[in-house]
């Protein structure tokens, strides 16, 4: 999404009840991530990696709910292939 539709679609969901941030931090398990950068907000509860795919090396940034403490400040790692 372009950053308009991304706050249109927020003002939605803010309208329908949900809590996006408070005091700067993501809230109802609802969190804006870019793609490259990752979410923008601090959100405790999501994971983010940008990890290398195909033959070609490409990159591709990947979410997941954290489960547990981080391996670092500001460092996760992605989870277990299941």
């Amino acid at each position: 999404m372009a950053p308009a539709q991304v706050q249109s679609y927020a003002r939605q969901l803010q309208g329908r009840g949900l809590t996006l941030l408070r005091g700067g931090q993501a809230v109802d398990f609802v969190a804006v991530v870019d793609q490259l950068r990752g979410p923008t907000s601090p959100v405790e509860w999501l994971g983010f990696a940008r990890v290398v795919y195909g033959e070609a090396a490409g990159k591709a940034g990947i979410c997941w709910l954290r489960r547990g403490p981080r391996a670092a400040p500001g460092l996760d790692a992605p989870p277990a292939p299941l």
